[in-house]
């Protein structure tokens, strides 16, 4: 499917603390609709041969076209190369480096990685998000989050989703200052440079992390 639609980003206050506890399984979000620009749609799955940033490639799907309620396919197995990079390493307020997702979306992965080759983090959204079988690798921030950082007070969650070799300042797999919903995924071999966070970090005294049946090495 060739998407078409275009959303805006809307900016939402980020907020302080971590609560682990143990959960049930997590229902994964998957839509399939109509076509009309008002109802969720499934895009893809994305070619991932595309040139990073160019027309329909995953970078552009996800800041250009998804819309609220949207899943996005990856194709199974395929590696997402980000290599579109800011001329300015860390000026994440105007760096093409990390995604930028501008909707509440699902990402569903089908066993692909979203592979960083920028000196910026990986995913960065302040939209409700579900990662669904997806390894998220290879970033890089001088502040929050070196594979997601999820800057609002939305939920993440994450099925079956793998973090590995990112690196920030805090957060080094992961930022969120929402609640987070995790279920049957790894974090392995992400650091925290400052030492806050090394895997997940939580930046809210409100939100809490519950994981299930997955492993942080």
């Amino acid at each position: 499917m060739t998407p078409t639609r275009f959303s805006t980003r809307r900016a939402l206050p980020g907020v302080a603390a971590l609560t682990l506890a143990l959960g049930g399984a997590v229902g994964a979000l998957v839509t399939v609709g109509a076509s009309s620009a008002s109802a969720a749609t499934t895009i893809g799955p994305v070619d991932s041969t595309l040139a990073d940033g160019s027309t329909n490639s995953l970078r552009d799907v996800l800041e250009n076209q998804a819309a609220d309620g949207d899943t996005v396919v990856l194709e199974v197995g395929a590696t997402y190369t980000l290599n579109f990079c800011s001329v300015t390493p860390g000026a994440l307020a105007t760096s093409p480096g990390d995604i930028e997702i501008n909707a509440a979306v699902t990402i569903q992965g089908n066993g692909a990685t979203i592979q960083q080759k920028c000196p910026d983090r990986v995913l960065h959204t302040q939209d409700a998000l579900t990662l669904q079988n997806v390894t998220i690798a290879g970033g890089q921030a001088d502040t929050e989050g070196g594979g997601l950082f999820q800057e609002s007070d939305s939920p993440t969650v994450l099925d079956g989703v793998t973090f590995t070799g990112n690196t920030a300042a805090q957060g080094g797999g992961m930022t969120t200052s929402g609640d987070a919903t995790i279920t049957g995924s790894t974090f392995f071999d992400n650091e925290a440079l400052d030492g806050s966070g090394g895997g997940l970090r939580v930046l809210s005294t409100t939100a809490t992390a519950t994981v299930a049946d997955s492993t942080f090495d």
